[in-house]
């Protein structure tokens, strides 16, 4: 299985994405294959991190795919699928700040840009953080 440690979204939403489109997957089994996108957005804190204040919008990855014509996103880390509306509503994304990618598309601009994301431009006031297991700050890039 791959790893998934916290404060690297991008690179685990990356490499998941790669990971289920191979048979031995356990995801694979239950999910539209074709309708899995890999996703850059901008949730909000849902409470102060790093001098950050709660409802900051922070870069994150994730994968959204269908089972049986639902909508669902698989949260990373930890691969908790979780429907999509609960998802987005949780942490108040705004859909239209949202760039969604094929499989062919995210491996393209993985090589392109020698980056696993954010590929698309950032809002300036976007807060990037990584937290360890406890919730304590390991880096703040903002």
């Amino acid at each position: 299985m791959w790893r998934t440690t916290p404060g690297n979204c991008y690179e685990d939403a990356l490499m998941t994405f790669c990971h289920i489109r191979r048979d031995d997957d356990p995801l694979t089994d239950s999910i539209d294959l074709c309708s899995t996108k890999l996703v850059h957005g901008f949730p909000c804190l849902q409470r102060a991190v790093g001098g950050h204040d709660e409802g900051a919008k922070y870069g994150h990855a994730w994968l959204e795919f269908t089972i049986k014509e639902q909508p669902f996103c698989l949260m990373l880390p930890g691969r908790e699928v979780i429907e999509k509306a609960d998802f987005y509503a949780m942490g108040r994304i705004d859909p239209a700040e949202c760039r969604t990618y094929s499989y062919g598309e995210a491996v393209a601009k993985a090589a392109e840009t020698e980056l696993f994301g954010s590929w698309h431009e950032i809002e300036e006031d976007a807060a990037f953080i990584a937290e360890d297991e406890c919730g304590d700050i390991v880096e703040d890039r903002n």
